[in-house]
């Protein structure tokens, strides 16, 4: 089973690149979801940013939007599950690859990532400079979209 990591700002539009993993891989897939959180250097910002505020920043839309695709493909995503990086650095983030035991690394760049918070960070570049196996997809232009805006069945009806 290969582990995958995805890059996601918590919206429904960053979870279109699941269905072209799905047609990438005819084996059964671990999906991990991940968010870049800036590591602050003040200690007060350190003493009030934690795994709980972090967590908060995930919206019921989101985990529902996971539950969809997760029932759908179940065949294929035998696990999905969203995590933080917490890094500003290439270097960390390649660790935070390593030690979750990564295969690939894939996103959307079709997709602009945004901020969700004050301290989330965009870690595409930090992707595109790791040394692990990245795969960049762009969603088809004739495929229907999935925005921001959808709604969870637009989600789950869509095809590509």
């Amino acid at each position: 089973m290969k582990k995958i990591l995805i890059p996601t700002d918590f919206s429904i539009s960053s979870l279109n690149v699941i269905h072209s993993v799905v047609e990438q891989f005819s084996e059964p897939v671990e999906i991990v979801l991940f968010h870049g959180v800036y590591v602050a250097n003040s200690i007060s910002d350190l003493l009030f940013m934690s795994k709980k505020v972090t967590s908060t920043y995930i919206t019921n839309d989101y985990n529902d939007a996971c539950q969809v695709l997760k029932n759908k493909y179940s065949s294929q995503i035998k696990v999905m599950k969203t995590l933080f990086f917490y890094g500003n650095s290439p270097l960390a983030f390649n660790d935070f690859v390593e030690a979750n035991n990564v295969d690939c690394i894939i996103y959307n760049d079709q997709h602009k990532y945004k901020e969700t918070y004050k301290y989330s960070i965009d870690t595409i570049p930090f992707i595109r400079k790791s040394k692990f196996k990245t795969l960049a997809l762009s969603v088809d232009a004739k495929a229907k979209k999935v925005t921001e805006e959808s709604t969870l069945s637009e989600l789950f009806l869509s095809t590509y």
